[in-house]
């Protein structure tokens, strides 16, 4: 997947577009991949016994879930930044 080039001189604004661009895509990857025919969910379910499917989950699914963690961090700190660009205090938004 291409990302869009940025000039040089880019505003907070862009950067902050182009980075939520690509993480949008990221997911959009995540979401695909655990769909495909040859994805997650059909890699967990080719295994033959209970426990290698626990297994293969349990390895999966933290490395998943830490991805959407790191995406939802960007997207706070993208809020708290626009929050603080309109005089707005970004703790009212999240815990800070």
């Amino acid at each position: 997947m291409a990302y869009p080039q940025l000039p040089v001189a880019t505003t907070d604004q862009q950067a902050i577009n182009s980075i939520l661009s690509s993480e949008s895509g990221i997911l959009d990857c995540m979401a695909a991949y655990f769909g495909l025919p040859n994805g997650v969910v059909a890699l967990i379910s080719a295994q033959t016994t209970l426990e290698k499917q626990l297994e293969l989950f349990n390895s999966i699914l933290p490395a998943y879930s830490n991805k959407e963690n790191s995406i939802a961090k960007v997207i706070e700190g993208a809020a708290k930044k626009l929050a603080a660009d309109k005089n707005m205090n970004p703790c009212d938004l999240a815990n800070c």
